[in-house]
């Protein structure tokens, strides 16, 4: 047993030094483009929203990618500047389709995140990135001020194992940061 642990913790640390850079050129390529492999799994995630949402009839007014001031809008895509979340309005769980469908909306990120991981199996940060983001994105997280709610929240409120906090209306659409 204790063999067998130390071979898994031996091959976990040695996957683990193997996918650093080696170089400072390397650390610098590594740095520069954790921001775009963060901005990309947020298009990515959101997408699955939205392609689970055409597919269903829930209207989409804007998709936004990431959070901060708006920089530019396409059609009724918007990026923003921070790889931080992103959002798909009006929420679906305000449209008119049964709560079945709304629960796989709300997976559909969750999947697409899953999916693509598979793509790029061989970046270990990539695979890491998205093990996180589906963690996230499964927990129960409702930020009021923010009105950030997880899609774990959306789904455990859709079955009845949740509340929105006084005064949260989950129609509205979150305030412009």
């Amino acid at each position: 047993m204790l063999s067998g642990i130390l071979c898994v913790l031996s091959g976990i640390l040695h996957t683990f030094l193997c996918t650093f850079p080696r170089t400072l050129v390397g650390w610098i390529v590594a740095s520069a483009t954790v921001w775009l492999q963060l901005y990309v799994r947020i298009i990515i995630h959101e997408l699955g929203h939205y392609v689970v949402r055409r597919a269903f009839g829930v209207p989409t007014e804007r998709v936004i990618f990431g959070s901060g001031k708006k920089s530019l809008r396409i059609g009724r895509f918007e990026f923003r500047p921070l790889p931080l979340g992103g959002y798909n309005l009006p929420y679906t769980y305000c449209s008119e389709i049964s709560v079945k469908k709304k629960i796989w909306v709300y997976r559909a990120g969750m999947l697409a995140n899953f999916l693509t991981m598979w793509l790029w199996i061989r970046n270990p940060f990539w695979v890491l990135i998205n093990l996180w983001a589906i963690w996230t994105d499964s927990r129960v997280t409702v930020q009021q001020e923010t009105g950030y709610v997880s899609d774990g929240a959306w789904i455990a409120l859709l079955r009845g194992r949740f509340r929105l906090p006084e005064g949260f209306d989950p129609c509205k659409a979150p305030p412009q940061v």
